[in-house]
């Protein structure tokens, strides 16, 4: 662009030498000026804006959020050859937790499933579990609620950035386009070019009258640079070298091939400023008083339009003082720069949201990979039995006796297997072993009462009692959760667990 500038200096050096009389290079400071703004929306018109940050942060929490699937639920995911897939298994499901649709979701489940079901696959390599079976209802409360807000996030950095039902970079090349050759009549963008100039634009007072000016930044370089006796612009047009009174043929690729490529390298709405700020300061008056008229170039009479003028008038656009920017593919170039510059706001936002992915990401993996004392459960917390007694020791000592009898084995409450390991035939029931005789109703009425002592506690206050357990809906003893199996249930906890 310096070089630009350095040209538009000597340019309006040579012109104001030779005010007297119309000369070569009149109107050079206006062609380098309408140059530097073709070159901007040359620059435009295939513009490659910056791809949208790519993540594999939520697909990485998935994978951590399946690995800790009850084991049915897995099995679900993993299917069989003849039932696999949403739409085979989908009735299965929504008998256990109504009408949902999980066909945008299963594919990723099935996806993280695949990539964490291997026990000594690279991924569980690389996150070695720190916890214990006890801690998995916790940690996947946990995980899945990171998942939850993963899904939000994702979802915002996954959506495309558009303006008016297009893309950013399909918009600002169409007002590249439009900069270049105009929005509308005869000169439009086809193909990889303006619909150039033919013989039916060859008069110059039809082509350039005042009402065409403006709507196109290469017509107005044809309507400028055309003008009888010399180059008024210096282009180095072959055709224009003595001058033209008639627009020719192709005129519009033959003036701005000759263009300086001043937009080739930069940020695009450094190009645009640059281009306006030139084509801005070219723009002068012209005549006095009742003619007076802002034009870019250089003019002969009271007209831009007439084979002897160098020049286009731009003073319609000035009306009421609107001004410069009213000036149509001025307009489109200011709007270009704006969508750049929004564009480059709002990739910068979605920015923020991968870095916000990849922070949830390490946050699963740390609680995942973490090491965790093992969690002792008090004696009626472990699957609802008590821990060995001396009545238990002694009724297995009692069984012991009877190892060479099965009648006696059974009359004193034993089971008999003839096939015993080292000729212990004679053992205590199932669930006797680790139960005191006599004590099964205590236990069982101890139960009761402590499911009463929860029964009715609001949220807060038996979350704060530590032989209390909120399910969600109700308080209760957590005994009675563990024995039931609750957190795990494939009706409850496994499906509401993974609907995110």
């Amino acid at each position: 662009m310096i070089a630009v500038v350095t040209a538009i200096l000597q340019a309006m050096s040579m012109t104001d030498k030779n005010k007297a009389a119309a000369t070569k290079g009149d109107s050079a400071v206006g062609y380098l000026a309408l140059c530097s703004a073709w070159s901007a929306a040359k620059k435009a018109s295939t513009a490659t804006l910056p791809t949208l940050p790519a993540s594999t942060a939520f697909d990485e929490i998935q994978q951590f959020n399946i690995s800790l699937a009850t084991a049915e639920w897995q099995s679900l995911i993993d299917g069989t050859p003849g039932k696999k897939g949403w739409e085979a298994i989908k009735a299965t499901v929504q008998q256990k937790t109504s009408a949902v649709d999980w066909s945008k979701e299963w594919p990723g489940w099935e996806s993280a499933r695949e990539a964490t079901k291997d026990n000594s696959n690279q991924w569980n390599k690389n996150n070695p579990r720190g916890f214990a079976d006890s801690h998995i209802p916790e940690l996947r409360e946990l995980i899945n609620a990171t998942a939850n807000q993963a899904k939000s996030l994702i979802a915002e950095l996954r959506r495309p950035l558009q303006i008016e039902g297009i893309s950013y970079q399909q918009k600002i090349q169409q007002l590249g386009q439009q900069a270049m050759c105009g929005a509308t009549a005869k000169h439009v963008f086809v193909g990889k070019f303006c619909k150039d100039t033919d013989v039916a634009d060859a008069t110059k007072s039809t082509t350039c009258a005042k009402t065409n000016n403006g709507m196109s930044i290469g017509m107005d370089i044809v309507c400028m640079c055309t003008a009888s006796t010399h180059d008024k612009c210096v282009t180095g047009a072959s055709g224009y070298t003595a001058g033209s009174e008639t627009i020719k043929t192709a005129a519009i690729k033959e003036l701005t091939d000759e263009c300086p490529g001043t937009a080739a390298d930069g940020e695009l709405a450094d190009a645009v400023s640059e281009a306006l700020t030139a084509t801005r300061n070219a723009v002068v008056y012209s005549g006095s008083g009742g003619t007076d008229k802002r034009i870019i170039g250089k003019a002969a009479g009271n007209s831009c339009a007439a084979a002897g003028d160098w020049c286009v008038d731009y003073s319609d656009y000035y009306q009421k003082n609107k001004g410069f920017d009213q000036i149509p593919w001025v307009k489109h170039l200011l709007e270009i720069a704006k969508l750049y510059k929004e564009y480059t706001k709002r990739l910068a936002e979605k920015t923020v949201i991968k870095s916000q992915l990849e922070a949830l990401r390490d946050r699963v993996r740390i609680e995942y990979t973490r090491n965790r004392p093992e969690t002792k459960l008090m004696p009626t917390q472990v699957q609802g039995q008590t821990t060995p007694t001396a009545e238990s020791s002694s009724k297995e000592n009692v069984c012991d006796k009877h190892h060479a009898s099965q009648d006696n084995c059974t009359k004193n409450g034993c089971d008999y297997d003839e096939n015993g390991k080292d000729g212990k035939k004679c053992k205590p029931k199932p669930g006797k072993e680790n139960t005191a005789t006599g004590t099964e109703g205590a236990t069982k009425e101890g139960a009761e009462k402590k499911e009463e002592k929860c029964a009715g506690k609001l949220e807060d206050a038996c979350k704060k009692d530590t032989g209390c357990n909120w399910d969600g809906k109700e308080c209760k003893d957590s005994s009675f959760l563990l024995n039931n199996q609750l957190a795990l249930s494939i009706v409850s906890a496994a499906f509401v667990a993974l609907l995110f």
